[in-house]
């Protein structure tokens, strides 16, 4: 996990691909089975938009993990100022 905190700098953690998914959302992505919880913190404590819409699904983060159960990261999210009233997915749903 050090070597990625030295690795990463604003520019990389704000990068998008050709998807408009950026390091964080392709990780949360990927967390399904919650082998990715630091990772995850890694970033977001390296600035990356906490509220991001992951395009793939049209959900934010938030959103996404409370879909998972993943109940320690959602924790940290709304500890670290994740937007409880933003609105999406198909049904335009907020966290809470």
């Amino acid at each position: 996990m050090n070597l990625i905190k030295k690795l990463i700098n604003n520019a990389i953690v704000n990068s998008k691909t050709n998807n408009d998914e950026t390091p964080l959302t392709l990780v949360v992505l990927k967390n399904l089975e919650r082998h990715m919880t630091n990772t995850i913190k890694t970033l977001i404590e390296s600035n990356a938009n906490i509220n991001e819409i992951i395009t793939s699904i049209s959900r934010s983060l938030l959103n996404t993990i409370i879909i998972h159960e993943n109940i320690n990261l959602i924790d940290y999210l709304v500890k670290n100022k994740a937007d409880v009233n933003l609105r999406s997915g198909s049904y335009n749903y907020i966290p809470f």
